[in-house]
């Protein structure tokens, strides 16, 4: 029995999001916007910082907008050994494409903005808000993607088969995000709610061969003390457990090399 593998995955959102809705109501004020901009600033180093300890390495997702304001803390991701994924351009929400042209246009500017900066073209790709089209898994291929994270129909990784070619798929779950706590003033649970949900999660799938355990988490939501000990302490539990800490592009990799092989 393979034991549970746990993928920690990271969305640099920055102020993407916020910028993302535009002129729309108080999306246009800076201080509105700055709940984003705690990620890098603050929160970043912290989860950095937390990671290491633990000798955890970890998936970053990163829109490109991010990579190209926010360079310094970009590289200080990539130099602690941590795998940079793509996350869009400005955080686009792909219900809202017109056309598979927009989409990949959108996919190809945010992977040239991080590649320019990491020297690296990112493997893998996490839509905004795990949203796929219809056409996505098939631009993957196109691209040269190896993965996608975006589906919620496994806790097991697998493969996407088509006259695209193949790309793994690292599936997640909304009860693993840190969406939990909510947004802005939109404070929902507290830490010991999302680790008990969390924690129940992680022993029970423990329990099955082979699985993945997918926590989400952004720099300016977990990145603040008290969420930051909660999230601290699932990593303590999931090495207690046995857990095989592990990177999207690894696991990703693996899969579509046994796939080759058979």
């Amino acid at each position: 029995m393979r034991p549970l593998t746990f993928i920690t995955t990271v969305d640099v959102d920055a102020e993407s999001v916020w910028l993302q809705a535009g002129e729309r109501g108080m999306a246009a004020s800076p201080s509105v916007a700055s709940q984003g901009a705690f990620g890098p600033r603050v929160g970043l180093q912290r989860l950095l910082d937390v990671l290491a300890a633990r000798g955890v390495l970890a998936t970053f997702f990163v829109p490109g907008w991010v990579a190209e304001h926010w360079p310094r803390q970009i590289e200080g991701i990539q130099a602690a050994g941590h795998e940079i994924g793509l996350h869009g351009y400005l955080h686009e929400d792909p219900s809202t494409f017109v056309s598979i042209d927009e989409e990949e246009m959108i996919l190809v500017r945010g992977r040239e903005a991080v590649a320019r900066l990491t020297g690296i073209e990112p493997l893998g790709y996490r839509p905004p808000g795990y949203v796929y089209t219809q056409n996505t898994v098939a631009l993957l291929a196109r691209h040269g993607f190896s993965y996608g994270s975006a589906m919620h129909d496994d806790d097991a990784a697998y493969i996407h088969s088509g006259e695209f070619g193949q790309v793994a798929e690292i599936p997640v779950l909304w009860h693993l995000t840190d969406d939990l706590y909510g947004w802005g003033q939109d404070v929902r649970l507290t830490p010991s709610q999302v680790e008990e949900h969390w924690s129940t999660e992680l022993l029970e799938l423990s329990r099955y061969n082979d699985r993945i355990f997918v926590p989400t988490v952004h720099p300016e939501q977990i990145g603040h003390p008290g969420r930051l000990a909660m999230f601290d302490r699932i990593l303590a539990l999931a090495t207690e457990q046995g857990v095989q800490f592990r990177r999207c592009v690894d696991v990703a990799s693996d899969l579509l090399a046994q796939r080759s092989e058979a």
